[in-house]
């Protein structure tokens, strides 16, 4: 078995159809936060890439990623490559 990112509904999913248990998930929980001028200066240093898109294309990505039977372990990957 691999180990792969999830949403909550899709972990329910898969513990109400027996395909997994509770204990079958990990929850991580974070903060990520800047300091002022941070993100600039990880921009300028190669840190990030930053890309240029229209919102069309981020909003119509985000929405496929909320359907449930979207497999979250790509998630992000086609949007990308867009």
């Amino acid at each position: 078995p691999g180990v792969y990112m999830t949403s909550h509904a899709a972990a329910r999913a898969l513990v109400t159809s027996g395909d997994a248990t509770s204990d079958s998930f990990y929850l991580f929980y974070g903060f990520c936060g800047w300091d002022p001028n941070q993100l600039q200066s990880e921009v300028e240093t190669g840190s990030w890439y930053v890309a240029s898109t229209d919102p069309k294309t981020l909003w119509n990505d985000l929405a496929v990623m909320r359907d449930d039977s979207y497999d979250t372990r790509f998630a992000g990957v086609e949007m990308w490559e867009h």
